[in-house]
């Protein structure tokens, strides 16, 4: 379960309910759920990741 995603510099950072990091990706946050979250990455295109950190869709 994603608690909070916080941009830090040209990284998101994603923690869980435990405030554990676990997911750390490059590029711009665009939102997040408890279950998903989207990052614009440097060519532009949204990519949504589940809590897993498994690309389920690009934009």
């Amino acid at each position: 379960m994603i608690s909070v995603a916080v941009q830090n510099g040209s990284f998101v950072n994603v923690y869980n309910e435990r405030n554990c990091l676990i997911m750390s990706r490059p590029g711009t946050l665009v939102g997040y759920t408890s279950n998903t979250i989207s990052i614009k990455n440097s060519n532009g295109s949204v990519q949504t990741f589940n809590e897993n950190g498994i690309m389920i869709s690009m934009h």
